[in-house]
């Protein structure tokens, strides 16, 4: 039987998704300014960055919460097909655009061009294309998990388990937070791959997102019960993080840090109490869920095509603040056109994954 729908959900994978963008755009301003700005702005930045960087730990989570919610004692026939061919594909298509970006960046010119582009693809497949596509590389490695070790997961009792995914998580990502790839015996490539796209980086995330999904009441209760620590440990992770930040204890600014987890789950809990209490679901949420993924998708793109020009103009005039907000909303403004007209073509569920689109005179949604 299917589950209501959880309005909140939207108003969660938004933010998400708003946080993810404003993360990159910041590091587009501090690339074009970063020879103008004063060590203490420029730390400022990164620290604001750094902040933002709980998006995307979100919208992993909520990739299995959702398939926790909906589907707790098994998935139903044909979904890894329909996952295949709504998000991997696009994925596949991404790694080939990405692949034509990091080419006209300038990366690895000293081969053919040929050479180099196949290059470029290959590891964009193998690790996530660009600096993001990673995401996909994690959820499906999530929806293996899910679909191997749900009975089990179902038997173990929760509090151990989300313990000793947490214990991991922390474990694992304290090594690569103290050991950088320039330090990692086996490469930038591996070392990326291993501390970003790995089910170990993002196993808490996983246990969270099962059980949170399976007894979302349960989960909802619990935040209501501790409703004060809820509000409190926001406060007190991020100041950790910072504190860590500030005194160069973890130098990555990265959400894959593992500080981060326990910062990024405190606001994955104030963001569910929120929706779920206090604040009315605005009617944009739902709209700008719907684009989410193709944002995720496309936002990188158009930042390395808006910089890109950028950097030919008389641009230093302008204040990085409002370069940011330049940057942020022409994006996620692109972003979102782009995929709005792929996701009216045929081929367009295999670039920007499935859109439903409001026929207006008809009041029906058609799924592509």
């Amino acid at each position: 039987m299917a589950r209501e729908k959880l309005e909140e959900i939207s108003f969660i994978r938004s933010i998400a998704c708003l946080c993810v963008v404003m993360v990159h755009s910041i590091t587009r301003v501090i690339d074009l300014y970063g020879h103008q700005l004063s060590s203490s702005r420029e730390f400022m930045f990164w620290a604001v960055r750094l902040f933002f960087t709980f998006g995307t730990p979100i919208f992993i989570f909520l990739s299995e919460f959702l398939l926790a919610y909906s589907y707790s004692d098994g998935v139903p026939e044909g979904f890894l097909n329909k996952r295949f061919r709504f998000i991997f594909i696009p994925y596949i298509s991404m790694s080939f655009i990405y692949g034509v970006v990091m080419l006209l960046e300038g990366r690895q010119l000293d081969a053919p061009v040929s050479t180099t582009y196949i290059t470029l693809v290959i590891r964009n497949l193998l690790f996530g294309f660009y600096r993001h596509g990673y995401f996909v590389l994690v959820i499906f490695q999530f929806y293996f998990i899910h679909i191997l070790f749900n009975r089990k997961l179902n038997e173990w009792r929760p509090r151990n388990v989300l313990l000793v995914s947490l214990l991991v998580n922390s474990l694992y990502l304290g090594f690569f937070s103290f050991v950088g790839p320039d330090e990692f015996p086996l490469g930038r490539e591996v070392w990326q791959g291993l501390s970003w796209g790995s089910f170990p980086s993002w196993i808490f995330y996983f246990a969270l997102g099962f059980y949170s999904g399976k007894h979302y009441s349960v989960f909802k209760d619990k935040l209501k019960q501790y409703k004060k620590h809820v509000f409190a440990l926001p406060i007190i992770t991020l100041a950790i993080v910072m504190y860590f930040y500030a005194t160069e204890t973890i130098i990555i600014n990265s959400s894959k840090r593992f500080d981060m987890i326990y910062f990024s789950t405190s606001m994955l809990f104030l963001l569910f109490y929120l929706s779920a209490y206090i604040v009315k679901i605005p009617r944009w949420a739902p709209w700008l869920s719907n684009y989410a993924f193709g944002i995720y998708l496309l936002h990188m793109f158009y930042l390395a095509t808006m910089t890109g020009i950028i950097f030919r103009l008389d641009y230093i005039m302008i204040s990085p603040v409002v370069m940011l907000g330049i940057l942020f909303v022409g994006t996620t403004t692109a972003s979102i056109f782009t995929t709005y007209l792929l996701g009216r073509l045929p081929i367009g569920v295999y670039i920007v994954g499935n859109l439903k689109i409001k026929n207006k005179s008809s009041r029906r949604v058609l799924e592509r």
